[in-house]
């Protein structure tokens, strides 16, 4: 089923967006967000899928999981404090969303973002040489 939106929809629509951009921990309910944006939540739901190509859940989902990779990449944080700043209580929860969307633990794509900055920072420390598939050797360097 095919709907029409108006500019006026389309305004109140990228207001849902926004709204739940501002602080992804947050869960609204549709009928919060139907509420906050005055579209019934036929319209709401269609609409947004229409506009942004995807529901208003997976949406939520994808900016966590930015957000996630993030903070996983540029701080030391213990996965529990990033599973609530992402908005996920339990870091079980956030794990098991992140593996399912990634194919890769949060702590596992931490080290091996980890293993490629130490060798770019540091080219003169241990390098790693893949010799096959998914393995890693430790090949030391010598400075002669």
């Amino acid at each position: 089923m095919v709907i029409r939106l108006k500019e006026a929809d389309v305004q109140k629509l990228s207001l849902v967006r926004e709204i739940i951009l501002r602080d992804v921990r947050v869960h609204y309910t549709l009928p919060q967000l139907s509420a906050l944006s005055q579209l019934n939540t036929f319209k709401l739901k269609k609409g947004f899928k229409m506009l942004y190509g995807q529901s208003i859940y997976d949406f939520l989902q994808s900016q966590r999981m930015e957000l996630a990779l993030q903070l996983l990449t540029a701080t030391d944080d213990p996965i529990q404090d990033i599973a609530d700043r992402c908005g996920y209580g339990y870091a079980t929860n956030f794990i098991a969303v992140f593996r399912r969307k990634f194919k890769i633990k949060p702590t596992h794509y931490r080290r091996s973002q980890s293993i490629g900055k130490s060798f770019i920072q540091h080219p003169s420390r241990t390098c790693y040489v893949s010799q096959a598939p998914d393995t890693l050797y430790p090949v030391p360097r010598y400075k002669y």
